[in-house]
């Protein structure tokens, strides 16, 4: 896959990491469980703008999304377990933050499609040229 900062597999390895330390931090720190969903959902978010827009040129971009997929799948999973571990409140009591993963998986499947586009119109042009 190239450069490890381009491989889904360690970007989303990276911001679990990252996001743990930041829910451990608003958990000691702060005390609230919506502390804890809300760094647990902006390192989400930082997934899932940065994802799309990193393999936009990957010349295996089929391998590429095959890979983001479960990761991005796997990363939520995992940013909700350990929410709910730390805070001891599931997401099905925290309404906004049901909202808003949602919106996040809407968000990521838009980029990733736009991306899609992008490289199809991308790969015309090159065809006319």
């Amino acid at each position: 896959m190239g450069k490890w900062g381009h491989n889904p597999i360690w970007q989303g390895l990276a911001v679990l990491v990252v996001a743990a330390i930041a829910m451990a931090i608003a958990h000691a720190s702060i005390g609230t469980a919506r502390s804890v969903w809300l760094a647990g959902a902006t390192f989400l978010l930082l997934f899932t703008a940065a994802n799309p827009l990193l393999g936009i040129f990957k010349h295996r971009w089929g391998l590429y999304l095959a890979l983001s997929i479960p990761v991005y799948i796997a990363l939520t999973a995992t940013i909700i377990y350990v929410a709910t571990a730390l805070s001891s409140i599931g997401l099905d009591e925290m309404f906004e933050f049901r909202a808003f993963f949602a919106l996040e998986l809407i968000f990521y499947f838009l980029v990733t499609g736009l991306v899609g586009i992008y490289r199809l119109v991308l790969s015309m042009l090159k065809e006319m040229k």
